[in-house]
């Protein structure tokens, strides 16, 4: 080689350096583009805006598994089967089996044909944790060499790192999102406790000092007893909402697990219709119990569905009008046993029909006023007895045609 050739060399050899210079300079731009963006939804656009600068392509795409989305960012949108390669593979996942990144090294080895001759994958992993991948295509032949494998793995590096901080920012959101929601849900917590306790609590003293102030008038016993009845049914109000509050907690948290025993549903049915008949009565309201056929003993925890039971009857009772009717019923239903609450009470709005089981919810009307008494707590109770005894339970309402409560229990042979 003379000296104008080996000068020549040189001179290709020092062109090609600094141009691999000046792609290594604008990558360090994007990367410190991408770097400022918080959220995938800012970073993917940067990318789409800068990548191009980097290399000669014809279509830029990101892969990512969590959360798992195919999307363009470069040229025309794709599948991401355009990356397929045989039938049934696709170098995508090619390289994030391997997690070895993928070129396309020459044409012509009886690939299958496509919009595409050439073809990059390239990994994106943090933290020894592959988030997916960036791909770029070309309609040309052996288009991506050695050094757009280097800037690419770079650039892989500098991508995943925001990504995974894009992800890191999404979680801490959500955190925080829960955060604020779980403060929100105390303080309503409270409110609501500070509220009805106040009003029971109230209706007690009320009678006690009218009680003491008659003591001596023998005229006022009647009065007197009634009072007396007031004040315990307030007592009995209130000590139910202090265990609906404890057992949900512990249902909730586990504590309280199911002593599975044999329950005889129709003992355990006769009994409701013994105690429910007479409150049935004075409220003017029609209560009965049915027992299909095939209805046989379960097992149960029979102190937990008698409870369920008797928060459902108490609030179909409640929203009862006089002269309406109250169905308490047992039918067997393939391996599980379904026990429902029918009446024909002022019905539930759809919108609100999935969420009335949830802690602490309660049904508002157009002011924010809650429509029914109580703290919420009542339903999620029944909804996490049930659960925990492997059953679910639901409502199907229409407004102003009643509500059908119906919980199932499974039932182990």
């Amino acid at each position: 080689m003379d000296s104008r050739d080996l000068t020549t060399d040189l001179q290709q050899q020092l062109t090609e350096l600094q141009a691999f210079h000046t792609r290594v300079a604008i990558l360090q731009e994007v990367a410190t583009a991408i770097n400022r963006k918080l959220t995938l939804d800012e970073i993917l656009p940067e990318m789409g805006r800068r990548i191009k600068w980097l290399m000669d392509f014809d279509h830029c795409s990101i892969y990512l598994i969590m959360p798992s989305f195919f999307t363009t960012l470069f040229g025309p949108p794709v599948e991401k089967t355009a990356f397929d390669y045989d039938v049934g593979l696709n170098r995508i996942d090619w390289v994030l089996q391997t997690k070895q990144p993928y070129r396309t090294l020459a044409s012509g080895n009886g690939e299958p044909a496509s919009q595409f001759s050439s073809h990059m994958v390239i990994p994106l992993e943090s933290e020894n944790v592959i988030l997916g991948t960036i791909n770029f295509a070309s309609q040309k032949t052996n288009a991506f060499d050695a050094d757009d494998l280097r800037l690419s793995n770079l650039l892989s590096m500098s991508l995943s790192a925001s990504i995974r901080n894009a992800q890191r920012y999404e979680e801490v959101k959500h955190l925080y999102t829960q955060l604020e929601q779980t403060e929100s849900l105390r303080e309503d917590m409270i409110r609501m406790l500070m509220h009805d306790l106040r009003n029971p609590l109230s209706i007690i003293q009320g009678n006690l000092d009218l009680i003491g102030l008659t003591l001596d008038d023998h005229t006022t016993y009647e009065t007197n007893r009634r009072r007396i009845a007031d004040g315990t049914d307030a007592v009995s109000y209130t000590i139910q909402m202090i265990d609906d509050l404890l057992d949900v907690h512990r249902l909730d948290s586990g504590i309280l697990i199911p002593k599975l025993d044999i329950v005889d549903i129709l003992d355990l049915f006769k009994e409701k219709e013994q105690l429910y008949a007479i409150k049935a009565e004075h409220a003017n309201i029609t209560f009965n119990t049915t027992v299909l056929p095939n209805v046989f003993p379960i097992q149960a925890d029979r102190r937990l569905l008698s409870r369920v039971i008797d928060n459902l009857i108490n609030n179909a009772c409640k929203y009862t009008r006089p002269g309406g009717k109250v169905e308490l019923l047992a039918a067997p239903y393939d391996s599980e046993l379904h026990i429902s609450v029918r009446d024909t009470g002022q019905g539930i709005p759809v919108e609100y029909q999935a969420k009335i089981f949830d802690k602490f919810f309660q049904v508002i009307d157009a002011k924010g006023a809650p429509l029914r008494k109580g703290t919420g707590l009542g339903l999620a109770f029944c909804r996490l007895a049930v659960e925990a005894h492997g059953g679910k339970i639901w409502v199907t309402s229409k407004p102003n045609q009643g509500s059908n409560f119906i919980f199932t229990v499974p039932v182990k042979n």
